[in-house]
């Protein structure tokens, strides 16, 4: 969120750039970096785990966004609350902070 990426930089594969970063133009950095600051330089090099989260985070994204685009229809403003209002499950999906217990070859 709000990070920068000015023209000509090059952010290598499976990267992931920090909320907040300002990668100047020219910038570059090799595959599953995670790029931090500002300026943004390279923290360190991503994990297997940590890149498999992210793109397991991501397609749970995606799917909340279909379902969302899916189910849209105009609708009246609620006068109370609907008693036994139905609700979605909840995901499986895990914080990073528990990415060691997580079972991430889910899609």
């Amino acid at each position: 969120m709000n990070a920068v990426v000015m023209d000509n930089a090059v952010i290598g594969e499976e990267s992931l750039v920090a909320a907040t970063a300002f990668v100047k133009s020219g910038f570059q950095c090799a595959p599953r970096s995670l790029v931090i600051g500002s300026p943004a330089l390279v923290k360190r090099t991503l994990s297997d785990k940590e890149v498999a989260w992210k793109s397991a985070a991501t397609r749970e994204y995606q799917a909340l966004a279909r379902r969302s685009s899916a189910s849209l229809r105009e609708v009246l403003p609620q006068s109370k609350i609907e008693g036994n209002r139905p609700r979605f499950d909840a995901s499986t999906l895990k914080p990073k902070a528990e990415i060691d217990s997580m079972d991430l070859d889910r899609e």
